[in-house]
This record gives structure tokens, sequence and C-alpha cells, in this order.
């Protein structure tokens, strides 16, 4: 099969299982696919915010119903929950909203807002406002890549260059 192919069958399957667990590199490469052609970004946003929302609420729901178990099977994982815990009861309405941007948080704050009794509801229609703001975000960024790698202008290459290596070493 042809790589066009399994992008056309499988790439918004992909997209979307990789935004459940983390997304930005799904989410970036599906972008860039869609400068070329192979992917369409309605389609792109749309799977991309579906599988990040689908994501949070899957560990939200884990910690509401299953969190304090979890936790008194695996200690080691307390520490990192109770700074999610002090971190969620001063800025929760604020970091349901940016909790996307927050790499190595994007599990561990759902799990601990629904741990901590955080309304459902509430939680929902946060998330749903990051995860649009979040997949706008990552997508540009994408389509920017594949703009700086495939020769367009050198002052805009510049800059993301610029930008994009700013980004990667703040990931680290």
């Amino acid at each position: 099969m042809l790589p066009e192919n399994l992008i056309a069958t499988y790439g918004y399957l992909a997209l979307f299982l990789g935004t459940i667990i983390e997304g930005e590199s799904f989410l970036i490469a599906a972008a860039g696919l869609a400068g070329y052609g192979y992917m369409h970004f309605p389609q792109i946003y749309l799977v991309a915010v579906a599988g990040a929302v689908t994501g949070d609420h899957l560990f939200f729901t884990v910690g509401r119903y299953r969190g304090r178990r979890i936790l008194q099977r695996k200690p080691t994982w307390s520490v990192q929950v109770e700074r999610a815990f002090r971190l969620t009861s001063r800025y929760h309405t604020l970091l349901v909203l940016i909790m996307r941007f927050l790499y190595g948080f994007r599990m561990v704050l759902p799990f601990a807002m629904g741990v901590g009794g955080f309304d459902p509801k509430r939680f929902l229609i946060l998330d749903l406002i990051g995860s649009l703001t979040w997949v706008a975000v990552i997508s540009l960024i994408g389509y920017g890549f594949r703009e700086y790698f495939s020769g367009g202008n050198v002052r805009y290459r510049r800059a993301l260059g610029r930008v994009g290596h700013r980004l990667l070493l703040r990931m680290r």
C-alpha cells in the first residue's frame, strides 16, 4: 500500500488515538500533511478536538471513580497527584483551560481533578474551550513547519525556526 493510501485510510484514526494520549507530534504531522493536500484541516480540527476531549475525560473519569483505589496501590503516583491537587485547588478554572499546553501534566491534572471531585459539567465546558484553542495553535505550528521545510519565504523560515527552536528547548 502506498504511503498516500495509508494516510488517507488511517491518518484520522491515528490522529484521534494520538491526541487521546498526548498529541502534539500527531497534530503537527497531520497539519503538515494537510499543507500538502493529504489531509484536510476541518477534519483534522474536529478529530483532534474529539481525541483531546476524549483523553482528558477518560483520565478525569478514572480519577473520579477509581482514583483513590489506584493511588493506594501506586503510592509513587501520590507525590505527583498531590502536587496537582495543590495547583487545582488554587487555579482550577485556569488549569482546565490551559492543561493541554502543560506537557507532562496532561494526564495527571484531569486525573487529580476527578479524584478531587471537580464538577464534571464544568470540566467538560472548560476542557472543550481549552482543547479547541490547543488544536488551533498546534495545527498552525504544524502548518508553519511545513512551510519552513518546503522552502517558503526566507524571512518566515528564519522567524519560525527561531520560535520552533525556543519551543523545543523549553519542552526538554
